[in-house]
């Protein structure tokens, strides 16, 4: 192909118009060596989302192709330099998923507390020990299921986030799932905790209510253990886009079914996965749909 750029330009650029849609964002924030590189494109991907929309971390996952400790460590970075304030509403005592406000410039962090409860100007360095724990090996050995050190003695009196050596994500997993009163022990909530994403466990712990599970324990363990879809807010987003579509589009031989969504395209029946994000359940739609057309 070929170019057509002045040969001193180092930089090429698309069009940037409604057919070739870009965001805009502030030079400041990408230009902030504070943050980590890492930090700085989670943050930018956020920035290209609907105002509106809701951040869900099964989502980023899938999405940015990286997995929960990576995308946990970023939204510490971003919380720490003031570009993300977290929240997390506890209702009838139960607490619910994280909400977030997500910001283009930086706001002062108020003083941090250490691990020890002592208080700490803001930017001020962790001590050395702080900042890196050093781990014996030999003495923590993580089997996913169970954490070997939790049957020495002196374990059995630290409190189930040491003894099970969970994160503080995982620990409030751990405490969401408690206060569902499953009928089951803290060993398999620990598992659970540390092995699945607290959105992941909540969808399961509904389709569990919905269909009437007589044991949570043995019902939400083959849903989880053989990774089936439930019913999530993927589903009902992709489900409700679906519907104003289809009727919009006047789509005969559209429907919506539990968890995908069938039609026709000349003599050939196709579908969609529901629980596919919404941003990729839309394009394939939108395909899908200008092909029907075609054949029709």
């Amino acid at each position: 192909m070929k170019n057509n750029y002045p040969p001193d330009i180092s930089i090429s650029r698309c069009p940037h118009d409604k057919k070739n849609p870009y965001v805009m964002t502030s030079r400041e924030l990408i230009h902030d060596s504070a943050m980590s590189p890492q930090a700085r494109f989670v943050l930018i991907y956020l920035l290209s989302l609907p105002d509106d929309w809701q951040i869900y971390h099964s989502h980023l996952q899938k999405s940015l192709n990286v997995g929960e400790t990576y995308l946990n460590s970023c939204f510490e970075e971003l919380i720490r330099e003031g570009y993300v304030t977290r929240t997390r509403e506890k209702i009838k005592g139960v607490f619910q998923p994280y909400k977030y406000q997500i910001r283009e410039f930086k706001i002062k962090v108020p003083n941090l507390i250490s691990q020890a409860g002592r208080a700490r100007p803001e930017n001020q360095a962790l001590p050395s020990n702080e900042a890196k724990p050093s781990i014996d090996v030999t003495y923590y050995k993580d089997l996913g299921h169970e954490t070997l050190a939790c049957f020495a003695k002196k374990e059995k009196t630290l409190d189930v986030q040491k003894r099970w050596k969970l994160t503080d994500y995982q620990f409030d997993s751990f405490n969401w799932l408690k206060s569902q009163n499953i009928d089951a022990d803290d060993k398999k909530l620990c598992f659970w905790a540390k092995s699945y994403t607290l959105q992941r466990l909540i969808d399961v712990y509904n389709e569990s209510i919905h269909n009437k599970a007589r044991s949570l324990r043995m019902y939400m363990g083959k849903l989880l253990e053989e990774n089936k879809v439930v019913f999530n807010s993927n589903i009902q987003a992709n489900i409700q886009f679906a519907k104003d579509f289809s009727i919009e589009n006047g789509w005969a031989s559209f429907r919506i079914l539990k968890k995908y969504v069938t039609f026709q395209i000349g003599s050939n029946k196709q579908d969609i996965d529901l629980n596919f994000d919404p941003p990729i359940f839309m394009q394939l739609l939108f395909d899908s749909f200008d092909a029907a057309q075609r054949y029709a």
